[in-house]
């Protein structure tokens, strides 16, 4: 999704002030339109028999900044002017010229920094010459300074945005930086913002704006973290390259750390505002999580699971998850919610019993479409209970066999592959690990509560290993033809 900043942030200006056209004359509007055409004409390419020169018309533009008053409406109109059309996208400055293009920012900050409208001009102002470091990156020492120039500026608007001094405007316009920031430096080995005496990447800050206090910040940050997870340029935004897994796990856990606390509604909130704002708080949750799982095939599993548990711990309604799931499920090429959350059904009752104080019962079996609690064992056991025996909670095992009418042995029996399946990797791990050792000792409990005679029994378990083994020999011997194709007269062809 593009999001054009002028748009949004033509929600919330109100009364108009310095940058308003009534305080111009004509003939200063006059100015404004030629220095316009003056900084279009600078990024033209140089034909023969044009009667002036780019550079040289640059350079004259650059020395005006030397006169500018920026206490005078004009000039301070003059130079956001200069500051957003120089910097063009098919001409790229040289590092002096930015740093007379930037010189008088910190005056200018320092002098309208109370003015809401005037700070996020000066932000929105930033964008070409931040997307201009991203095009330049075969001379990054040479633009340190400039980079550094921009970082401050970014950063202190930030400071202050933390310490409640900063309206939405400025925060949306805010956010317009961080998020060119990252399409110039995906990774963030030079975006890094300086806050008081902490240094903090922006893929780490622009998650903080989905617990702001004002719904519209909170729903523009939510809609372009996948700004987070993809390498993209605004140029070519179809062209999107996944950033590293560890980038996009990182990232994930703050998204959601973040989403979470924006779900805490200000203790001032009035009894009849109460309900819209715990509904748009609910909705920046769910829009952050959705654009997660469409985006990041890494985070996918985690991301559903969050919408799993956001609804047992932020009581969100069922329409509303379904909806959700709905369209991320279309949107990745399944049939049906069903089946999108039917293959992520083994990670989703993994991580549901693995979190203290869920019970199985409490499992939000609905989303899957299943009526009853019967239903829902009857077309999942195979999935449950191995988790459960490794669990040592056979209490629960039992319980599903009484509601379902069967044998918990014979259920446990028919369950056996995969309870195998899950507990051998444990034992093949190495090393002296605490946590490895208590995986490892869990497995060799289950499976000697396996061997029981009171559970499974000798003839059981061993029809069941056989057709285990068996399956475990077909799957070897795919591997060995995969990966060695040269031991085989019959070439194999993987087939997605």
């Amino acid at each position: 999704m593009i999001i054009r900043p002028a748009i949004v942030l033509h929600a919330f200006l109100g009364i108009n002030r310095l940058l308003a056209e009534e305080h111009l004359a004509q003939q200063d509007l006059a100015i404004l339109a030629s220095l316009e055409f003056l900084s279009l004409c600078v990024s033209a390419k140089f034909i023969h028999g044009l009667s002036f020169k780019p550079v040289e018309v640059r350079r004259r533009l650059l020395l005006l900044l030397e006169q500018i008053d920026c206490t005078k409406p004009l000039h301070l109109n003059m130079y956001l002017v200069l500051l957003k059309k120089l910097p063009a996208e098919d001409t790229s400055l040289a590092a002096e010229e930015f740093d007379s293009l930037l010189r008088p920012l910190a005056d200018l900050c320092s002098l309208y920094r109370q003015d809401q409208e005037v700070c996020a001009a000066v932000l929105l102002g930033l964008l070409p010459s931040i997307r201009s470091l991203g095009r330049t990156q075969d001379q990054h020492n040479d633009m340190r300074h400039v980079q550094g120039a921009l970082l401050q500026v970014v950063s202190g608007f930030c400071i202050l945005g933390r310490t409640g001094k900063c309206t939405a405007i400025v925060k949306v316009a805010l956010i317009h930086c961080l998020l060119a920031l990252l399409e110039a430096d995906p990774c963030c080995k030079w975006a890094v913002l300086t806050l008081r005496e902490e240094e903090l990447p922006v893929s780490v800050i622009l998650p903080s704006y989905l617990s702001d206090s004002h719904h519209h910040v909170r729903m523009l940050a939510a809609m372009t973290v996948e700004r987070l997870f993809l390498e993209m340029t605004p140029d070519s935004l179809e062209k999107r390259k996944m950033l590293p897994l560890k980038c996009q796990q990182t990232a994930f856990e703050n998204v959601y750390l973040k989403a979470q606390e924006g779900m805490r509604l200000q203790k001032n909130s009035s009894p009849e505002d109460l309900s819209d704002e715990t509904f748009n708080r609910k909705a920046t949750l769910l829009k952050s999580v959705s654009v997660v799982l469409c985006c990041s095939p890494v985070c996918e599993k985690q991301s559903l699971f969050a919408l799993f548990q956001s609804y047992k711990e932020n009581n969100i309604e069922e329409p509303l998850i379904k909806k959700v799931l709905g369209s991320v499920s279309r949107a990745l090429g399944y049939r049906s919610v069903e089946g999108f959350v039917s293959s992520h059904l083994d990670y989703l009752v993994a991580e549901w019993l693995g979190q203290h104080g869920y019970t199985l019962e409490s499992f939000p079996y609905t989303l899957l479409n299943h009526a009853t609690l019967k239903d829902f064992y009857s077309s999942s056991y195979q999935v449950l209970i191995p988790h459960l025996v490794f669990l040592d909670d056979f209490k629960q095992v039992k319980s599903i066999s009484t509601l379902l009418g069967k044998d918990w042995k014979k259920l446990l029996a028919n369950c056996f592959p995969k309870i195998m399946v899950n507990i051998l990797p444990y034992f093949a791990m190495s090393g002296q690990d605490a946590q490895v050792a208590r995986q490892r000792e869990k497995a060799h409990r289950v499976y000697d509560l396996l061997k029981d005679s009171n559970c499974l029994g000798k003839p059981v378990r061993k029809r069941r290993l056989e057709s285990l083994c068996l399956q475990l020999n077909v799957l070897k011997t795919l591997y060995v033809i995969m990966y060695n194709p040269g031991l085989g007269s019959i070439p194999f062809h993987f087939i997605p």
